[in-house]
This record gives C-alpha cells, sequence and structure tokens, in this order.
C-alpha cells in the first residue's frame, strides 16, 4: 500500500476507518463495458495526473468512484453547501451496501462480489445492486454510461435543489 496516490484519494473522500474497503477499490480494475464509460475513464485519469505522478494502471474503482463523486457534486453544486464530494461518495457506498464494511466489519468476499457486478453490469435493470438506483427507471441502466445513470439518479432525487436555487439577476 505505498502508493502515494491511494493516500491522497483516502484523505480526498475521508475514508478513514475504511482503508481496507479502499484498498480492495482501489485493486479492482475498472473497465468500460459501454463506449461512453471510456470518457469516465479519460477523466479519472486527467484527475490522477493532476494529483499525482502515479502511473499506475488501468484505472480502478476507487478512482471511478471518486470521478462520479465529482461529477454529481458539479451538477450539484451549491455555493450554500459547497463542496460534497465526500458525501456523493459515500452515498454510493450506501446505495451499493458498501458502506457497512468499515474496518472492524470489512468482508472481502462480499466486497469484491458487490464491485464485480459493479464493474461487469450485473446489477438490476433499475440500477439496485449499483450506485445509482431508481424507483422509475427510463430504461435499462445496465445498458447506458454511468453519466446517464448518474443524471437520471440525480433527476428523480434532487429535483428540489434546482427548484431552490437563486435566480440570476442577468436580464
Amino acid at each position: 500500500m505505498g502508493d502515494s496516490y491511494f493516500w491522497f484519494l483516502v484523505d480526498y473522500v475521508d475514508g478513514y476507518g475504511y482503508e481496507d474497503l479502499l484498498l480492495t477499490m482501489w485493486e479492482t480494475p475498472f473497465y468500460a463495458k459501454i463506449k461512453l464509460d471510456e470518457n469516465l475513464l479519460t477523466k479519472a485519469y486527467a484527475f490522477r495526473h493532476e494529483h499525482s505522478n502515479s502511473t499506475r494502471n488501468p484505472g480502478n474503482c476507487l478512482e471511478i468512484f471518486v470521478q462520479l463523486a465529482l461529477n454529481m457534486d458539479s451538477i450539484l453544486y451549491d455555493s450554500k453547501h459547497g463542496f460534497r464530494v465526500v458525501d456523493w461518495f459515500w452515498l454510493m457506498m450506501e446505495n451499493m451496501h458498501l458502506i457497512q464494511h468499515d474496518n472492524p466489519n470489512f468482508d472481502e468476499d462480499v466486497v469484491k462480489d458487490i464491485l464485480d457486478k459493479f464493474v461487469k453490469r450485473r446489477f438490476k435493470m433499475n440500477g439496485e445492486g449499483g450506485p445509482f438506483p431508481l424507483d422509475r427507471p427510463r430504461e435499462n441502466l445496465r445498458k447506458v454510461s454511468w453519466w446517464y445513470n448518474l443524471n437520471f439518479y440525480i433527476n428523480e432525487n434532487f429535483a428540489y435543489e434546482f427548484e431552490n436555487l437563486e435566480e440570476d439577476d442577468y436580464e
């Protein structure tokens, strides 16, 4: 566990007490099963390059979840709340039932199975078992990019955030 970038990410998501979970995510390769998800990998590599000299390949699940949390934060950013990447990261962990795997309760086999379902897109059609479960999915979420999954999730769960944004005085 000598990679300083791993420890940067642990700190970035306030993951102390979850090092075993995050290390397993770090060691689990991510690959794009859907063409558009290559963009997510590209952004994760750019983030890595910006914050580290690491040349570790391929991308991994920890980097992808950080990137998804960053994407969520850029959509839902509100100056009243500020930077919420940590909140979005742990919300995804909760949605995938990974949050219960802190260091004392870590079960490597269960975690690896959950991450395998994520990478191979073997969660339910409505997203259950993945980071973005929906009550009313428009389509089979296993067949659309993570960007679309994220946006469908935001639209279903955070529409109230958009309704409460202050109007711009540009007119």
